[in-house]
């Protein structure tokens, strides 16, 4: 083999390393963008055109081996690298999703807490409604309880963008369950019966 053909079958080799490469990249970046099934197609197409054509010509120097050896590595590599991008960027989608789902727990957390403190701090709400903090009322029992199962569930980082997936459902079972105690401790308490009648004496037309 003469000094010519080595070159050409190396230059080929080189072609077909970086034909892999940049057809791994262009997949990433169409990934990364939302490209359709056809940009894909038409991206591996052209890949495997410069490859193969790249290949033909190692192969009529007489290196066939040495292209196939390359394209084998090159293909195995860049596969790898493209599964671990996408492997990452579905990993950091669950983040950012369980990020917006406990700050959207922790908002509704801290709702019901306000309120429910309400009937302690408003003078008015702990005048009209004093069981909603009497620890001897049912009602009042009931809110306490699952305030800190959801309090408990809170610190313990259930559910939180660092936890397990699975653990999202115990914290939201548990806000869940404090939002509708604390709604039926009001209706016990004749919260929305009192309501009304208030209303009804500012008259239909007056806030």
């Amino acid at each position: 083999m003469d000094v010519v053909a080595l070159l050409g079958i190396v230059s080929a080799c080189l072609v077909v390393a970086a034909g892999t490469a940049i057809t791994a990249w262009r997949v990433d970046v169409l990934a990364r963008s939302g490209g359709g099934t056809d940009d894909f197609f038409w991206v591996a197409f052209g890949g495997v055109v410069v490859v193969a054509g790249a290949g033909v010509v190692a192969a009529a120097l007489g290196g066939l081996w040495a292209a196939a050896a390359t394209a084998a590595v090159a293909v195995t590599v860049a596969a790898g690298w493209v599964w671990r991008r996408e492997r990452a960027r579905r990993q950091e989608a669950v983040v950012a999703a369980r990020t917006i789902a406990w700050s959207g727990l922790l908002g509704r957390h801290d709702t019901v807490a306000r309120h429910w403190a309400d009937y302690d701090l408003d003078p008015a709400k702990a005048i009209d409604h004093p069981e909603m903090h009497d620890p001897s009322h049912p009602a009042a029992r009931r809110v306490v309880h699952a305030l800190r199962d959801a309090e408990t569930e809170r610190d313990a980082g259930s559910g939180s963008p660092t936890g397990q997936p699975g653990e999202l459902a115990a914290y939201t079972e548990a806000v869940l369950r404090a939002e509708h105690v604390f709604a039926e401790a009001e209706r016990e308490v004749g919260v929305l019966r009192t309501t009304r009648v208030a209303r009804h004496r500012d008259g239909p037309g007056r806030a």
